[in-house]
Protein backbone atom coordinates (compact mmCIF):
# COMPACT_ATOMS: atom_id res chain seq x y z
CA UNK A 1 0.00 0.00 0.00
CA UNK A 2 3.06 2.05 0.97
CA UNK A 3 4.62 1.53 -2.77
CA UNK A 4 1.61 1.86 -4.30
CA UNK A 5 0.33 5.37 -2.48
CA UNK A 6 4.00 6.24 -3.46
CA UNK A 7 4.33 5.62 -7.06
CA UNK A 8 0.85 7.62 -7.44
CA UNK A 9 2.70 10.61 -6.07
CA UNK A 10 4.68 10.56 -8.97
CA UNK A 11 3.20 8.49 -11.76
CA UNK A 12 -0.67 9.82 -11.24
CA UNK A 13 -1.35 8.96 -15.00
CA UNK A 14 0.11 5.49 -15.62
CA UNK A 15 -2.27 3.02 -16.16
CA UNK A 16 -2.85 0.15 -13.86
CA UNK A 17 -0.37 -2.48 -15.51
CA UNK A 18 2.50 -0.15 -14.84
CA UNK A 19 1.84 0.48 -11.46
CA UNK A 20 1.38 -3.81 -11.43
CA UNK A 21 5.26 -3.97 -13.25
CA UNK A 22 6.11 -1.60 -10.66
CA UNK A 23 5.05 -3.26 -7.52
CA UNK A 24 6.17 -6.66 -9.11
CA UNK A 25 9.57 -5.15 -9.57
CA UNK A 26 10.45 -4.04 -6.29
CA UNK A 27 9.55 -7.30 -4.85
CA UNK A 28 9.79 -9.70 -7.37
CA UNK A 29 9.64 -12.89 -5.11
CA UNK A 30 5.89 -12.53 -4.91
CA UNK A 31 3.44 -13.15 -7.83
CA UNK A 32 2.21 -10.29 -9.64
CA UNK A 33 -0.78 -8.42 -8.85
CA UNK A 34 -4.22 -8.60 -10.39
CA UNK A 35 -5.59 -5.17 -11.71
CA UNK A 36 -8.75 -6.18 -9.33
CA UNK A 37 -6.18 -5.77 -6.64
CA UNK A 38 -4.48 -2.59 -7.54
CA UNK A 39 -8.03 -1.33 -7.94
CA UNK A 40 -9.21 -2.29 -4.22
CA UNK A 41 -6.03 -1.33 -3.17
CA UNK A 42 -6.45 2.46 -4.79
CA UNK A 43 -9.76 2.76 -3.58
CA UNK A 44 -8.34 2.38 0.42
CA UNK A 45 -6.18 4.66 -0.44
CA UNK A 46 -8.88 7.47 -1.58
CA UNK A 47 -7.59 7.33 -4.62
CA UNK A 48 -10.25 8.11 -7.71
CA UNK A 49 -10.09 8.58 -11.44
CA UNK A 50 -10.43 12.20 -12.69
CA UNK A 51 -9.83 14.05 -15.64
CA UNK A 52 -6.08 14.89 -15.89
CA UNK A 53 -4.37 17.70 -17.39
CA UNK A 54 -0.77 18.56 -18.21
CA UNK A 55 1.43 21.25 -17.70
CA UNK A 56 3.96 21.97 -20.47
CA UNK A 57 7.82 20.90 -19.43
CA UNK A 58 9.22 24.39 -20.32
CA UNK A 59 6.87 25.94 -17.46
CA UNK A 60 9.59 24.15 -14.76
CA UNK A 61 12.74 25.64 -16.35
CA UNK A 62 14.36 27.89 -13.84
CA UNK A 63 14.16 30.70 -15.99
CA UNK A 64 10.39 30.15 -15.87
CA UNK A 65 10.00 29.14 -12.29
CA UNK A 66 11.68 32.38 -11.77
CA UNK A 67 9.43 34.01 -13.62
CA UNK A 68 6.22 33.00 -11.75
CA UNK A 69 8.09 33.48 -8.73
CA UNK A 70 8.52 37.51 -9.81
CA UNK A 71 4.99 37.67 -10.77
CA UNK A 72 3.69 36.80 -7.03
CA UNK A 73 6.46 38.45 -4.85
CA UNK A 74 8.15 41.57 -7.01
CA UNK A 75 6.48 44.55 -6.96
CA UNK A 76 4.86 46.33 -10.40
CA UNK A 77 5.92 46.86 -12.71
CA UNK A 78 7.79 43.28 -12.46
CA UNK A 79 4.92 41.14 -10.69
CA UNK A 80 1.67 41.76 -8.85
CA UNK A 81 2.85 41.74 -5.20
CA UNK A 82 1.85 45.17 -4.48
CA UNK A 83 -1.78 45.06 -7.23
CA UNK A 84 -4.88 43.85 -5.52
CA UNK A 85 -6.85 41.07 -7.18
CA UNK A 86 -9.49 43.24 -7.57
CA UNK A 87 -7.89 45.30 -9.73
CA UNK A 88 -6.80 43.15 -11.96
CA UNK A 89 -8.11 42.27 -15.60
CA UNK A 90 -7.04 39.27 -17.60
CA UNK A 91 -7.19 38.86 -20.82
CA UNK A 92 -6.48 35.84 -23.34
CA UNK A 93 -7.57 34.82 -26.82
CA UNK A 94 -8.34 31.42 -28.03
CA UNK A 95 -9.52 29.80 -31.04
CA UNK A 96 -12.08 26.59 -30.84
CA UNK A 97 -12.35 24.60 -33.91
CA UNK A 98 -15.93 22.52 -35.01
CA UNK A 99 -14.11 19.24 -35.61
CA UNK A 100 -15.84 17.07 -33.81
CA UNK A 101 -19.61 18.04 -33.61
CA UNK A 102 -20.88 15.25 -35.55
CA UNK A 103 -21.61 12.07 -33.56
CA UNK A 104 -20.54 9.27 -35.08
CA UNK A 105 -23.33 6.68 -34.14
CA UNK A 106 -26.60 6.48 -33.51
CA UNK A 107 -29.61 4.34 -33.49
CA UNK A 108 -32.54 3.88 -35.87
CA UNK A 109 -34.75 1.22 -36.96
CA UNK A 110 -33.04 -1.83 -39.11
CA UNK A 111 -34.60 -0.06 -41.94
CA UNK A 112 -34.00 3.32 -41.98
CA UNK A 113 -30.31 5.57 -41.89
CA UNK A 114 -29.32 7.42 -38.71
CA UNK A 115 -29.51 10.69 -40.10
CA UNK A 116 -29.67 14.10 -38.78
CA UNK A 117 -28.89 17.90 -39.85
CA UNK A 118 -25.23 18.90 -38.23
CA UNK A 119 -22.25 21.20 -39.24
CA UNK A 120 -20.82 19.70 -42.73
CA UNK A 121 -17.18 21.62 -42.27
CA UNK A 122 -15.67 20.33 -39.88
CA UNK A 123 -12.57 23.03 -40.28
CA UNK A 124 -14.41 25.55 -39.18
CA UNK A 125 -12.72 27.95 -36.45
CA UNK A 126 -14.04 30.64 -34.22
CA UNK A 127 -11.42 32.70 -32.59
CA UNK A 128 -12.03 34.34 -29.24
CA UNK A 129 -10.65 37.16 -27.25
CA UNK A 130 -12.03 37.70 -23.66
CA UNK A 131 -11.16 39.82 -20.78
CA UNK A 132 -12.78 39.28 -16.98
CA UNK A 133 -12.33 41.62 -13.76
CA UNK A 134 -11.32 39.68 -10.60
CA UNK A 135 -13.49 41.86 -8.51
CA UNK A 136 -15.97 40.55 -6.09
CA UNK A 137 -18.37 43.14 -6.22
CA UNK A 138 -18.68 44.99 -9.79
CA UNK A 139 -18.88 41.90 -12.40
CA UNK A 140 -17.23 42.99 -15.51
CA UNK A 141 -16.07 40.97 -18.72
CA UNK A 142 -15.94 41.61 -21.99
CA UNK A 143 -15.60 39.33 -25.13
CA UNK A 144 -15.31 39.35 -29.02
CA UNK A 145 -15.37 36.46 -31.41
CA UNK A 146 -14.83 36.40 -35.13
CA UNK A 147 -14.26 33.55 -37.61
CA UNK A 148 -11.01 32.44 -39.15
CA UNK A 149 -11.29 33.45 -42.87
CA UNK A 150 -11.76 37.18 -40.74
CA UNK A 151 -8.28 37.06 -39.95
CA UNK A 152 -6.12 36.11 -36.62
CA UNK A 153 -5.20 38.58 -33.51
CA UNK A 154 -3.14 41.31 -34.79
CA UNK A 155 -2.86 44.82 -33.45
CA UNK A 156 -6.04 46.64 -34.94
CA UNK A 157 -8.26 44.18 -32.91
CA UNK A 158 -6.30 43.98 -29.76
CA UNK A 159 -5.88 48.02 -29.79
CA UNK A 160 -9.59 48.26 -30.15
CA UNK A 161 -10.89 45.52 -27.80
CA UNK A 162 -8.38 47.67 -25.21
CA UNK A 163 -10.10 51.05 -26.27
CA UNK A 164 -13.33 49.51 -26.11
CA UNK A 165 -12.36 48.66 -22.19
CA UNK A 166 -11.04 51.24 -21.18
CA UNK A 167 -13.70 53.72 -22.69
CA UNK A 168 -15.82 51.79 -20.36
CA UNK A 169 -13.95 51.58 -17.13
CA UNK A 170 -13.96 55.47 -17.35
CA UNK A 171 -17.52 55.83 -17.78
CA UNK A 172 -18.34 53.00 -14.95
CA UNK A 173 -15.29 53.19 -12.63
CA UNK A 174 -13.69 56.62 -13.17
CA UNK A 175 -10.73 57.56 -11.73
CA UNK A 176 -9.98 53.96 -10.74
CA UNK A 177 -6.33 52.32 -11.92
CA UNK A 178 -6.68 48.33 -13.12
CA UNK A 179 -3.90 46.15 -14.16
CA UNK A 180 -3.89 44.42 -17.04
CA UNK A 181 -2.46 40.98 -17.38
CA UNK A 182 -1.72 38.89 -20.62
CA UNK A 183 0.11 36.08 -21.73
CA UNK A 184 3.35 36.20 -23.36
CA UNK A 185 1.93 36.56 -27.07
CA UNK A 186 4.09 39.26 -29.35
CA UNK A 187 1.17 41.52 -30.05
CA UNK A 188 0.54 41.67 -25.96
CA UNK A 189 3.77 43.91 -25.83
CA UNK A 190 3.35 46.54 -28.87
CA UNK A 191 4.39 49.63 -27.98
CA UNK A 192 1.18 51.02 -29.30
CA UNK A 193 -0.79 49.03 -26.81
CA UNK A 194 1.11 49.08 -23.60
CA UNK A 195 1.16 53.49 -24.96
CA UNK A 196 -2.76 52.97 -24.68
CA UNK A 197 -2.84 50.92 -21.18
CA UNK A 198 -0.49 53.30 -19.44
CA UNK A 199 -1.49 57.02 -21.01
CA UNK A 200 -4.73 56.31 -19.32
CA UNK A 201 -3.88 55.61 -16.14
CA UNK A 202 -3.88 51.79 -16.14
Amino acid sequence: MVRLALYRVVHPEAPIAHARAFLFNMDGAAPPYCPQAIIRAEHLLNLRRKASSTTCERAYWPINLHKRDMFWDWNYPFGRADISTRDMIDVDESGIKIEASNPNFGKAVSFQRCHFEGAYNRERKLNLMMAVSADPVYDMEWHEHWEQDEGGTNLYRMYTFFERIINQLEVDRPGRTFCFTMDNLNVHHHPMLLDLITSRGH
